[in-house]
Protein backbone atom coordinates (compact mmCIF):
# COMPACT_ATOMS: atom_id res chain seq x y z
CA UNK A 1 0.00 0.00 0.00
CA UNK A 2 2.85 2.35 0.87
CA UNK A 3 4.49 1.63 -2.51
CA UNK A 4 1.26 2.51 -4.32
CA UNK A 5 1.04 5.81 -2.47
CA UNK A 6 4.65 6.67 -3.38
CA UNK A 7 3.99 5.76 -7.03
CA UNK A 8 0.87 7.96 -7.16
CA UNK A 9 2.76 10.81 -5.52
CA UNK A 10 5.60 10.56 -8.05
CA UNK A 11 3.13 10.52 -10.94
CA UNK A 12 2.00 13.98 -9.91
CA UNK A 13 5.44 15.34 -10.78
CA UNK A 14 5.96 13.60 -14.13
CA UNK A 15 4.95 16.08 -16.86
CA UNK A 16 1.92 14.95 -18.81
CA UNK A 17 1.40 11.76 -16.83
CA UNK A 18 -2.25 11.02 -16.26
CA UNK A 19 -3.43 14.18 -18.01
CA UNK A 20 -6.19 14.04 -20.58
CA UNK A 21 -5.21 15.74 -23.81
CA UNK A 22 -7.52 18.46 -25.06
CA UNK A 23 -8.23 18.24 -28.75
CA UNK A 24 -10.31 20.49 -30.94
CA UNK A 25 -12.85 19.11 -33.38
CA UNK A 26 -10.74 20.39 -36.27
CA UNK A 27 -7.86 18.21 -35.02
CA UNK A 28 -9.82 15.10 -35.97
CA UNK A 29 -12.04 16.34 -38.83
CA UNK A 30 -10.76 18.11 -41.92
CA UNK A 31 -13.38 20.87 -42.10
CA UNK A 32 -13.11 21.31 -45.90
CA UNK A 33 -14.28 17.69 -46.33
CA UNK A 34 -17.67 18.56 -44.82
CA UNK A 35 -20.00 18.71 -47.81
CA UNK A 36 -23.30 19.51 -46.17
CA UNK A 37 -24.76 20.02 -42.70
CA UNK A 38 -28.36 19.43 -41.73
CA UNK A 39 -29.74 20.68 -38.41
CA UNK A 40 -32.68 19.51 -36.32
CA UNK A 41 -33.57 22.31 -33.90
CA UNK A 42 -36.48 24.46 -32.68
CA UNK A 43 -36.97 25.70 -36.25
CA UNK A 44 -37.40 22.17 -37.59
CA UNK A 45 -35.20 20.12 -39.90
CA UNK A 46 -33.25 21.93 -42.59
CA UNK A 47 -30.00 22.03 -44.53
CA UNK A 48 -27.67 24.85 -43.50
CA UNK A 49 -27.46 27.30 -46.43
CA UNK A 50 -24.05 27.97 -48.00
CA UNK A 51 -23.95 31.47 -46.48
CA UNK A 52 -24.03 29.97 -42.96
CA UNK A 53 -22.21 26.71 -43.69
CA UNK A 54 -18.66 28.08 -43.43
CA UNK A 55 -19.49 29.89 -40.17
CA UNK A 56 -20.91 26.70 -38.66
CA UNK A 57 -17.89 24.68 -39.80
CA UNK A 58 -15.60 27.18 -38.03
CA UNK A 59 -17.70 27.02 -34.86
CA UNK A 60 -17.66 23.23 -34.90
CA UNK A 61 -13.89 23.31 -35.46
CA UNK A 62 -13.39 25.27 -32.22
CA UNK A 63 -15.19 22.71 -30.04
CA UNK A 64 -12.84 21.06 -27.54
CA UNK A 65 -13.13 17.48 -26.43
CA UNK A 66 -14.35 16.90 -22.90
CA UNK A 67 -13.83 13.87 -20.73
CA UNK A 68 -17.31 13.07 -19.44
CA UNK A 69 -20.35 11.49 -20.97
CA UNK A 70 -23.70 13.13 -20.52
CA UNK A 71 -27.31 12.63 -21.47
CA UNK A 72 -27.76 14.52 -24.70
CA UNK A 73 -31.04 15.92 -25.92
CA UNK A 74 -32.95 15.99 -29.16
CA UNK A 75 -30.94 18.62 -31.04
CA UNK A 76 -28.99 17.10 -33.88
CA UNK A 77 -26.44 18.10 -36.45
CA UNK A 78 -26.03 15.73 -39.38
CA UNK A 79 -22.71 16.14 -41.18
CA UNK A 80 -22.02 14.67 -44.62
CA UNK A 81 -18.40 13.77 -45.35
CA UNK A 82 -17.61 11.81 -48.52
CA UNK A 83 -21.28 10.85 -48.99
CA UNK A 84 -21.54 9.41 -45.45
CA UNK A 85 -23.73 10.79 -42.64
CA UNK A 86 -22.54 11.40 -39.09
CA UNK A 87 -24.99 12.30 -36.33
CA UNK A 88 -23.99 14.75 -33.60
CA UNK A 89 -26.38 15.22 -30.68
CA UNK A 90 -26.82 17.95 -28.11
CA UNK A 91 -29.34 19.40 -25.70
CA UNK A 92 -31.44 22.53 -26.20
CA UNK A 93 -29.37 24.63 -23.83
CA UNK A 94 -26.54 22.15 -23.50
CA UNK A 95 -22.87 22.94 -23.55
CA UNK A 96 -21.84 19.45 -24.69
CA UNK A 97 -22.21 17.79 -28.11
CA UNK A 98 -21.88 14.04 -28.57
CA UNK A 99 -19.81 13.10 -31.64
CA UNK A 100 -19.08 9.59 -32.98
CA UNK A 101 -15.36 8.85 -33.21
CA UNK A 102 -15.99 7.38 -36.66
CA UNK A 103 -16.25 10.95 -38.01
CA UNK A 104 -12.48 11.38 -37.80
CA UNK A 105 -10.80 12.11 -41.12
CA UNK A 106 -7.36 12.65 -39.53
CA UNK A 107 -5.49 11.71 -36.34
CA UNK A 108 -7.62 8.58 -35.98
CA UNK A 109 -4.96 6.99 -33.76
CA UNK A 110 -5.75 9.55 -31.05
CA UNK A 111 -9.30 8.26 -30.67
CA UNK A 112 -10.94 5.13 -29.35
CA UNK A 113 -12.62 3.13 -32.11
CA UNK A 114 -16.42 3.21 -32.29
CA UNK A 115 -16.87 5.42 -29.26
CA UNK A 116 -18.84 8.54 -28.48
CA UNK A 117 -16.76 11.66 -27.91
CA UNK A 118 -18.10 14.57 -25.90
CA UNK A 119 -17.12 18.04 -27.04
CA UNK A 120 -17.58 21.30 -25.19
CA UNK A 121 -19.74 23.33 -27.54
CA UNK A 122 -17.96 26.59 -26.63
CA UNK A 123 -21.07 28.69 -27.08
CA UNK A 124 -22.33 27.02 -30.25
CA UNK A 125 -26.12 27.37 -30.28
CA UNK A 126 -27.67 24.84 -32.64
CA UNK A 127 -30.88 26.91 -32.73
CA UNK A 128 -29.02 29.70 -34.57
CA UNK A 129 -28.80 27.56 -37.72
Amino acid sequence: MKQLFVLLLLCQFIPGFGQIKTYRFDAIVELPTIQKIEVLNNKGRHVVPPAKLEKLKKELGKMTIGSNSIKVGMKQIIIWIKQKKYYLSGATHGSIIEVPSSIATKNKKLLPADAALYFNANGLNIDNY
